[in-house]
C-alpha cells in the first residue's frame, strides 16, 4: 500500500552534515541539540524533518508531571513556530518526542513542549493510534530497552500550509533501534484516521529512507545497518 509513496525529493541549497551520535545523516537547514533529543529543522515547512532521542526505563518512570506551556525553541534562528501558529487550524499539536517519554526530570519535559517538536497531525491520528504507538514503545523499553528513536514528519514537496505557513505532512514515521536485541522496527502512517492494530503498519527502515531521503543510524557499520533496516521483525517486537 506505500508503493505510491515512494519518490526521492530533494531539499534545494541545504547542507548535508552529519552530526554522529547516530542521529540521521542528510539535508538540514538548522540542526538543534536539546539536553534530552536533537532535532533537523526545516525553515520552509516549520517544522523538524525528524527528531532523535534515546530513552531507558527510568525515563518512562520518572513522576515529572506533563507540561502545559508550549513555547518557543530558544536556540531556533529562522521560522519560529509559536503556540498561536496552531490556533484555528483544526490540527493538534503533535509531539514528535513525546511527552510520555520525558518524564526524567522537569528540563526533560520542558524541552517536549519546545514548539519546534509539534507537527500539525490530525487529532484522529494523534490521540489514537500515535498515541498508541507511544505507549506501546513505552512498554516495551521497559522490558528490553534502552532504545533510540527517530520520529518525523515526511516532508515532500507541495503540502498544503496552513494560514501562518506550517506545513500539513500527509505520512508520520517512527523508527525504534534496540541494540540489546540487535533489531530494528518502523511504522509509517498516514495523517488520518486508523484501526488500532499497529501490525498493518510496520515497514522496513529502508522504505523509509527511500521515500525521505535520509540515512538513518549511519554509525553502524555499514553491512550490520544493511541488515537491519532491510528487516521487518514483526514478531521478535511484538512478542516483548
Amino acid at each position: 500500500m506505500f508503493k505510491t509513496l515512494f519518490f526521492i525529493f530533494t531539499l534545494g541549497t541545504l547542507s548535508t552534515v552529519a552530526y554522529g551520535n547516530n542521529t540521521p545523516e542528510g539535508d538540514c537547514d538548522q540542526f538543534i541539540e536539546h539536553n534530552y533529543y536533537s532535532l533537523c529543522y526545516s525553515y520552509s515547512d516549520k517544522q523538524a524533518f525528524w527528531t532523535y532521542h534515546k530513552l531507558n526505563d527510568k525515563m518512562v518512570k520518572g513522576r515529572t508531571k506533563r507540561s502545559k506551556r508550549f513555547r518557543p525553541d530558544p536556540q531556533l534562528k529562522k521560522a519560529i513556530v509559536y503556540k498561536r501558529d496552531f490556533k484555528g487550524t483544526g490540527f493538534n499539536r503533535g509531539h514528535l518526542v513525546p511527552a510520555g517519554d520525558m518524564k526524567l526530570n522537569k528540563t526533560s519535559m520542558r524541552e517536549t513542549f519546545y514548539m519546534s517538536n509539534m507537527s500539525p497531525q490530525r487529532g484522529v491520528l494523534n490521540q489514537k493510534i500515535w498515541n498508541t504507538l507511544e505507549i506501546k514503545i513505552r512498554s516495551w523499553v521497559k522490558r528490553a530497552g534502552p532504545f533510540e528513536i527517530v520520529t518525523g514528519p515526511v516532508l515532500e514537496p507541495g503540502l498544503k500550509k496552513t494560514r501562518s505557513g506550517l506545513s500539513i505532512p500527509n505520512w508520520y514515521y517512527k523508527i525504534v533501534y534496540s541494540k540489546k536485541k540487535d533489531s530494528m522496527i518502523a511504522f509509517l502512517m498516514e495523517n488520518k484516521r486508523h484501526k488500532n492494530d499497529l501490525r498493518p503498519y510496520v515497514v522496513s527502515v529502508d522504505e523509509i529512507e527511500e521515500i525521505t531521503g535520509f540515512d538513518y543510524f549511519p554509525d553502524l557499520e555499514d553491512k550490520h545497518e544493511a541488515r537491519l533496516e532491510s528487516k521487518t521483525d514483526t514478531q521478535l517486537w511484538f512478542s516483548l
